[in-house]
């Protein structure tokens, strides 16, 4: 199977003039609206000469080996940068589709009784990309001898060397919980706030004990910042999942989520959150040194 990346644009139009696509949804509160889009008027768009700009098919491709892409793509420095199941990330011509460079995050995860992603699990969520130090970051599934680690990756956007101190793994235990990379999927996109990039965890299948996880890691001091759905060793569930939507975020300190099934309190909004968030939109208030702390929840019927 083959994969391509595949942009839309009126002919003409020079996509690496054009604002960075730096998060999934253009922003953290994930509207899709870009106010300063040039040239894109519903004439143009209408116009016989708007259409695909290129068609590029990923290195690795093969029958066994496609190559997925569950994360969108984001424009980073001029790069277009793409990430695939199979743990490549590529930085492309966002005019011409020619690859620029490649970089492999290590060997995917090989899914066991689940088979929601197959054949391989590496980087499923968006990346985002931080203007202000160049700085792309992408999580990735990844195993080393025989050990299953979720790592945060933060690449230069012009050549996809890795920064120097990184990848940092992602780890932590919270109320006698222990974050297991091998069941945690990392679906939502990824959020950029603060100076911290944010990750929401989720399943695979339902299989094993998990729970929602949001794990923020500070940029500056790779510090890891830890907050669960299910905060005791009787529940477990309330995946954040979103269908690769991202944390989203309507000012400093906030962010904004939502949760699939497991312990759910009882139905309607409160200012009090229990320890059981399943089934909810939950608002966490970053606090000082990064904790994690949920403050509002709402809780359908």
């Amino acid at each position: 199977m083959s994969v391509g990346v595949v942009l839309a644009a009126p002919a003409g139009a020079d996509a690496s003039a054009s604002a960075t696509e730096t998060t999934l949804g253009y922003n953290n509160a994930r509207t899709n609206w870009d106010a300063d889009e040039p040239g894109l008027t519903p004439t143009s768009v209408t116009a016989s000469d708007f259409g695909k700009i290129f068609d590029t098919t990923l290195p690795g491709t093969t029958s066994t080996t496609p190559n997925q892409l569950y994360a969108q793509p984001i424009l980073a420095h001029g790069t277009l940068i793409v990430a695939t199941e199979e743990n490549l990330v590529a930085g492309l011509d966002p005019q011409t589709g020619a690859l620029k460079w490649k970089r492999s995050l290590g060997i995917p995860w090989t899914p066991n009784g689940c088979g929601n992603l197959t054949p391989h699990v590496g980087v499923t969520a968006t990346p985002v990309y931080d203007p202000d130090t160049d700085t792309v970051y992408v999580s990735a599934k990844a195993v080393d001898d025989g050990t299953t680690y979720q790592k945060l990756h933060a690449l230069d956007p012009s050549t996809g060397q890795e920064r120097a101190g990184w990848p940092v793994t992602i780890s932590g235990t919270l109320n006698g919980i222990r974050f297991n990379a091998d069941n945690a999927n990392q679906r939502a996109a990824l959020l950029l706030l603060d100076g911290s990039v944010y990750l929401g965890f989720a399943s695979h299948c339902d299989l094993g004990q998990y729970v929602g996880w949001v794990v923020g890691v500070n940029t500056a001091s790779r510090q890891l910042s830890i907050w669960a759905s299910e905060t005791n060793q009787s529940s477990d569930e309330g995946g954040i999942w979103q269908s690769g939507g991202g944390l989203v975020s309507d000012g400093p300190g906030r962010i904004l989520l939502a949760t699939g099934n497991g312990v759910s309190p009882p139905p309607g909004p409160g200012s009090q959150p229990p320890s059981t968030l399943a089934e909810s939109v939950v608002r966490l208030q970053v606090g000082g040194g990064g904790i994690l702390a949920a403050k509002d929840f709402f809780s359908p019927a």
